[in-house]
């Protein structure tokens, strides 16, 4: 738009930031990094304050600071990723989650795990390998890393196993939940992304950075976490894609905020896309069954998780129908009838039939549901996660009973599953 603009540079001395984990290289916030300049000339002296905060203390007899390349437009970018990743863990309130409390808190929580920003200097001296990494020539495909490791540089190593910044899901013995990290290499690869233990004997996932390509691997499968990155021999911007279209699902309720695991109630960003493409939703007599799957190559026997959701609605919402209408005031799930399509024709369809779903009875209620013998107060939806390892969509019913099972008030009825996709092939993987 024919202005100038550079980074921001101030004391790093400010304390008022460090309710965010601490400020970025420059001093600022992301959401405050970027500024206006009045000319070339100025915008020339802002940019070279910038590069001298960015390479101080880098040892200058080898000439390395004034070598060392900092890409404008990677630091810009990643400047307004960060400025949206802020506003949405600091805002108070998100898309599709109406204010819940714990929403929030979560989201207060998530922001005191940022670490401040790295350095030249903070990455010279991270590992044995990465001085040979970093200075004094750095790969071109670790420069776009770079720039966003100087806002934020990873998470507290310290924090819980479900607080990672890239957020995750469970199914039986198998979770993950990724956590943003910064300064750490992998041999000669950035990793941007891992899951810190091996959670349940599963294999351990790291998102990696390739040094001379900028290409986002799933480290450990033949995947690369975007699509773009196998069509392109070199992506040098590949990471900041990656991370910006995460934040953008974060800002649109692409993924949300819920229950990560259903024993010990851990709190944390679920991995489940919500959207008309790849989310099926159907109602029947007012139960409303919604679901949806992810790919993920690091499981063991399996290759996608996926996640069904049923409530009773309540009144006002779409698809609602009264107890008269419906027939009944509460009802019991009884048993599962699955139709896996295998292939593209539609002509190699997979049965799944059997009573209740992974062990479980869910008896609906409007507003809440019990399971287990426990009563889920205020808790309208009852989710529960499984496995599948093949197939290109999933659908069927469910058979609910009016009453409850042990004492019944009518006939069962079936509650269909409308068909959502098995996604091989998905544009970004997290």
């Amino acid at each position: 738009n024919n202005e100038y603009v550079s980074l921001c540079v101030k004391s790093n001395n400010n304390k008022q930031y460090t309710f965010c984990g601490g400020p970025s290289v420059f001093g600022t916030l992301a959401k405050e990094a970027i500024q206006k300049c009045n000319s070339a000339f100025d915008c020339w002296k802002q940019w070279k304050r910038a590069h001298q905060r960015y390479t101080a203390n880098v040892d200058n007899n080898n000439n390395q600071q004034n070598h060392y390349p900092m890409k404008a437009t990677y630091f810009l970018r990643a400047a307004r990723i960060f400025a949206r990743l802020e506003e949405w863990l600091g805002s108070a309130a998100i898309a599709n989650n109406n204010d819940d409390p714990e929403s929030n808190k979560f989201r207060m929580n998530l922001r005191s795990t940022l670490c401040p920003g790295l350095s030249l200097k903070d990455l010279h001296g991270r590992g044995d390998n990465s001085a040979n990494n970093i200075l004094p020539s750095p790969p071109l495909g670790l420069l776009a890393t770079h720039a966003l490791w100087s806002f934020y540089g990873g998470q507290r190593r310290e924090i819980m196993y479900w607080m990672g910044l890239m957020g995750g899901m469970s199914a039986y013995n198998y979770g993950t939940c990724t956590h943003y990290t910064g300064g750490l290499m992998l041999g000669e690869s950035a990793v941007v992304g891992v899951c810190p233990l091996s959670y349940r004997n599963q294999t351990d996932k790291f998102f990696t950075v390739e040094p001379q390509t900028g290409r986002v691997k799933c480290h450990g499968t033949q995947y690369y976490a975007t699509s773009n990155s196998s069509k392109k021999e070199y992506y040098y911007d590949a990471v900041l894609d990656w991370m910006d279209e995460y934040v953008r699902r974060l800002e649109v309720g692409y993924y949300r905020i819920g229950l990560l695991t259903t024993g010990n109630g851990s709190i944390g960003i679920l991995h489940y896309p919500h959207s008309p493409v790849t989310t099926s939703r159907c109602v029947t007599r007012g139960i409303e069954c919604c679901a949806m799957a992810i790919l993920s190559p690091w499981s063991h026997g399996f290759r996608f998780v996926y996640s069904i959701q049923l409530r009773l609605l309540s009144e006002g919402e779409d698809g609602y129908e009264d107890p008269q209408s419906r027939g009944f005031d509460t009802c019991q799930l009884k048993s599962r009838h699955w139709r896996i399509r295998l292939d593209d024709d539609g002509d190699n369809i997979q049965r799944v039939d059997g009573d209740g779903v992974v062990g479980l009875y869910p008896l609906m209620r409007e507003g809440s549901h019990r399971v287990g013998g426990i009563e889920y107060e205020n808790n309208a939806t009852f989710s529960y996660q499984s496995c599948t390892n093949e197939g290109v969509s999933f659908g069927g019913h469910m058979l609910f009973v009016p009453g409850s099972v042990d004492i019944p008030t009518g006939s069962a009825f079936p509650v269909h599953l409308a068909p959502f996709p098995l996604q091989d092939n998905p544009e970004y993987m997290y």
